[in-house]
């Protein structure tokens, strides 16, 4: 038997795998974190939205403590009070769209983004049954931007509803 040569060759050297490695895993986890931060974005004003749509329609269907039925711009004000939250701020509010109506009656008003209320009526009060019988429904529209340009995520309209029985005629 010949006696093992000695290796000659030397081993290559790996210090630079790792970094070609997260070179090309980096976008992809980039891309997976702002879909993360822009769907969580635009589900906080959802849920606002929501909750800013149930609280004004609760209080346009309820006397204020002075026995007065409560008008389409106080609710509408109420409206886009309530909807602040995360991206809308107090001068994003306005483009808050909000649409207060009842079926059986014309007594309905709308406020268009960034645009004022075109009827200053009472919602739950002219013709009508009885009041168990008329829903009221506030419906609040946002279109949002969210923080990070993502493809799909751009632009979205959000859309919430609040939806009470008249408790007065």
């Amino acid at each position: 038997m010949l006696p093992r040569r000695p290796r000659t060759t030397r081993r290559r050297s790996e210090s630079g795998a790792s970094a070609v490695e997260f070179a090309l895993i980096l976008p992809v986890f980039v891309l997976i974190i702002a879909a993360i931060l822009d769907f969580g974005f635009i589900f906080a004003q959802q849920v606002q939205l929501n909750n800013a749509a149930r609280d004004a329609a609760r209080q346009a269907v309820v006397k204020n403590l002075a026995g007065t039925a409560i008008t389409c711009t106080e609710t509408v004000s109420k409206a886009r009070a309530g909807s602040q939250t995360v991206g809308i701020s107090g001068a994003e509010t306005a483009k808050v769209g909000v649409r207060v109506e009842r079926a059986d009656t014309a007594n309905s008003c709308y406020a268009p983004p960034s645009g004022s209320v075109t009827s200053s009526t009472t919602p739950c009060t002219g013709a009508g049954s009885t009041p168990a019988n008329n829903p009221l429904t506030v419906t609040l529209t946002y279109t949002s931007t969210a923080p990070l340009p993502l493809p799909y995520l751009n632009s979205k309209v959000l859309t919430a509803q609040g939806v009470f029985q008249c408790e007065y005629k």
